[in-house]
């Protein structure tokens, strides 16, 4: 049986989920937050029917909930299915109304004899634990290492346990050697060009899988939806008067369009949230003394969406240019065959063979006024784009 992250793309990549009696670690550099991944994760598993116990040790237990919440995950509805060990309000000497309180959060015996005691009391759980890496700074690199088996054997007790920690340049390797000896890792790290312009995460390790994928995913956190899928840019293209701009417009949550009695002069724009993915979609003109703003557009973007007129066999010269284009960039591409209803469409293996594509190209049927077929075909790149260590 495996247990569900509560973020699909990465279910996929875990091979579907984690596995029950495994240990997954967000592992994050220091300027990436990974808490989100576990709130997610460990939410997930008290939906599937786990017990919970959570290791606190950065905030009282009551600011945990409301961060949860702040996500659009309530723990109040799980009622006494799930519990807290307090290892932070010892720190400051506050009141707590936690379960199970570690009474001397900067004593690795006084944490692991804790941690012991809850899970002693509770079959059947996820645990899971707010930050490793505080661990540390609590009660110091030297007792952590010390205390690593036991550490290590606590860990592998629960049905399943989540863990954050954070790849400090500890003076001591085996810090992170400890955190990276859990059965799972997922690397979270931040995209830089001068500044931090995004985040990704990748699977370092999954013990239960023969191999796992290393490409890059691509997130945002979004209060109260959590760990959005995020692809920064996407590019919508095609012929003139293919249904560019109308595309945009149906697959968008809101967009916009600089137009000129009808006609889109500049781009589109528009921003798409569906099914735990974000993506900001761009439209270009369709005319051949635009083809510098498609080259321009299709710089860094991630995946393209070509949409053309399927009644239209005189089109499909100038959609071959716009694919010559955009093929220099090596893009995941899907075709939106536009107008189906409308009488006398291009089949698809017409609609292939005329624009002389491979057979890996999704061509898909669509009524770009339509927003169910803008998403299908919005969803089909996603997918190309995300799996795309496969399809290559």
């Amino acid at each position: 049986m495996s247990v569900s992250t509560g973020i699909s793309v990465l279910d996929e990549r875990l091979g579907g989920g984690v596995p029950t009696g495994q240990s997954l670690v967000y592992l994050n550099e220091p300027a990436v937050d990974s808490k989100v991944f576990l709130y997610q994760s460990f939410f997930a598993a008290l939906r599937e029917g786990l017990t919970g116990l959570f290791l606190t040790n950065v905030k009282p237990p009551n600011r945990i909930r409301q961060d949860f919440a702040r996500y659009g995950l309530e723990l109040d509805e799980f009622g006494d299915q799930c519990a807290f060990i307090d290892s932070y309000s010892g720190l400051i000497g506050a009141v707590t109304d936690a379960r199970y309180v570690v009474e001397n959060p900067h004593d690795m015996d006084s944490v692991l004899t804790t941690v012991t005691t809850a899970l002693d009391e509770n079959d059947h759980a996820v645990f899971g634990l707010n930050s490793l890496s505080t661990v540390v700074n609590y009660v110091g690199e030297e007792a952590f290492v010390a205390h690593g088996d036991r550490l290590r054997e606590q860990l592998q007790r629960p049905t399943l346990t989540l863990a954050c920690a954070t790849d400090w340049d500890f003076d001591d390797l085996r810090v992170t050697e400890i955190f990276r000896s859990l059965d799972g890792v997922v690397n979270l790290q931040g995209m830089e060009e001068r500044v931090v312009f995004g985040q990704y995460f990748t699977v370092e390790s999954a013990a239960w899988l023969d191999r796992t994928s290393d490409d890059r995913v691509m997130y945002k956190v979004a209060p109260f939806k959590g760990v959005q899928i995020y692809v920064p840019k996407l590019l919508v293209t095609g012929p003139f008067n293919a249904g560019k701009s109308t595309f945009v417009k149906s697959v968008s949550t809101r967009s916009v369009s600089v137009e000129r009695m009808g006609t889109t002069v500049a781009l589109d724009h528009g921003l798409v949230e569906h099914e735990g993915v974000t993506a900001e979609v761009f439209g270009t003109p369709g005319q051949a003394r635009f083809d510098h703003v498609i080259q321009q557009l299709a710089r860094n973007a991630m995946g393209v969406v070509l949409v053309v007129d399927a009644t239209k066999p005189d089109d499909i010269a100038r959609a071959r240019d716009i694919i010559a284009l955009v093929d220099r960039q090596g893009l995941p591409l899907v075709v939106a065959a536009n107008k189906q209803d409308l009488s006398g469409c291009m089949s698809e293996t017409e609609l292939r063979q005329r624009l002389e594509l491979s057979p890996e190209v999704a061509i898909i049927p669509c009524r770009a006024n339509q927003s169910e077929d803008a998403l299908a075909v919005f969803q089909r790149l996603v997918e190309r784009i995300t799996r795309r260590e496969e399809n290559e």
